[in-house]
């Protein structure tokens, strides 16, 4: 009798854990998007890009398809890179300079934001160094031709290593930053996390313990290019995955949560950040972007979770290139904040794989990636 007992509950938790990564989920082709290829111009894992003015779009490069499952074994200085006319058919793309990064320090960029002032354009960058200068905020400053000048780093304590993912730059010296992961990955890189640590995650997520959260961080500017911030957990953001999130740029923040499938938004109250409510999506989320026209959020989606963890698993002995034939499917939607509503845009199988952010510019629509070698640009029907 107990035996049976436990053989149930077996077979019940085994079947929860296949719905829960979409593995009875159906795809079909939602096809507005056509002739997908490649960008020419080499630029491993570009997570995040966001437009930045006169039809610009800045991506950053991470590289994670190496540096979270492949033993770190040398600094690397991943690239900005530039979208350049990006509504136009013949829109061209270049690697930015980057001017007094220090040399010492690698560079792996997770999410991005970017600031418009009249004193200056500045470029945020998340920055998982590991060994090579631990994780770190990058600052920069755009010039006119869009040269970068390293300005200063942010430094953020260490139990955050490797877990820090996006963020909101509300102010010259304050900011909010998502904690995706539930535990501190090892300073020699992910590969080298104990077995306790990659338990302890795997549990987390199976089991959908809110155990990740938003930061917020203020801080002072000094001489120094170094800065020390002051971090506090925003009381009510706790979930199970607080990936990408994006903001209104007044007092309307949204958190994507890979694994419940929602987006928290959060409301600025008397200066303090607070949760207001959650919006159902009904797919894996990674990167959102707000748009102003419409009032909406663009949203990176994972269409089958299990394709996701199969991508990692790739990932661990692999290298994804452009001919690279593994099966993924991506769900690329837009989400109306008037009317609380998902349209799905396009999902296919031929989008990039790891697919976590997107955007559209004219004729353009632009594809994202943690793991891929580049942005891939299709046409919109």
């Amino acid at each position: 009798m107990i035996g049976q007992i436990i053989f149930g509950i077996l077979v019940g938790v085994s079947l929860k854990v296949l719905y829960d990564i979409d593995y009875y989920q159906h795809v079909a082709h939602v096809g507005t998007f056509h002739d997908c290829k490649y960008l020419e111009l080499d630029m491993p894992g570009p997570e995040d890009f966001q437009f930045y003015k006169n039809n610009i779009i800045l991506i950053g490069s991470g590289n994670f398809g190496d540096l979270f499952y492949k033993e770190i074994t040398q600094l690397e200085i991943n690239g900005v890179f530039a979208i350049i006319d990006s509504h136009l058919d013949n829109f061209t793309v270049k690697r930015l300079n980057i001017i007094g990064f220090p040399q010492n320090t690698s560079l792996h960029i997770h999410g991005i934001d970017i600031v418009v002032k009249p004193d200056g354009d500045k470029l945020f960058v998340v920055n998982h160094a590991f060994k090579y200068g631990g994780e770190r905020i990058e600052v920069f400053e755009i010039l006119p031709n869009l040269d970068l000048k390293y300005t200063h780093s942010i430094i953020g304590d260490q139990k955050y290593n490797g877990g820090l993912n996006d963020l909101v730059v509300m102010s010259p010296t304050r900011f909010l930053v998502t904690m995706y992961q539930p535990e501190t990955n090892s300073h020699d890189g992910r590969a080298k996390d104990t077995l306790f640590t990659k338990l302890s995650i795997m549990f987390s997520y199976l089991f959908k313990i809110k155990r990740t959260f938003l930061l917020d961080c203020q801080y002072s500017l000094g001489e120094n290019s170094i800065v020390i911030p002051q971090c506090k957990i925003v009381p009510t953001s706790w979930t199970v995955v607080a990936n990408g999130m994006t903001w209104d740029g007044k007092d309307r923040f949204w958190v994507a949560d890979s694994l419940l499938q929602e987006v928290l938004e959060f409301k600025l109250v008397n200066n303090e950040v607070v949760h207001t409510k959650n919006l159902k999506i009904g797919f894996g989320l990674d990167n959102v972007v707000y748009h102003k026209e419409n009032d909406s959020l663009y949203l990176g989606m994972i269409t089958r979770l299990y394709e996701f963890f199969d991508l990692e698993r790739f990932n661990q002995q692999n290298y994804l290139r452009r001919d690279t034939n593994i099966d993924y499917w991506s769900t690329l939607g837009i989400y109306d904040l008037k009317r609380e509503r998902l349209r799905v845009v396009a999902q296919s199988n031929e989008f990039s794989k790891g697919t976590s952010t997107w955007l559209e510019n004219g004729n353009n629509a632009f594809i994202g990636s943690w793991g891929d070698i580049s942005v891939q640009v299709c046409k919109k029907n």
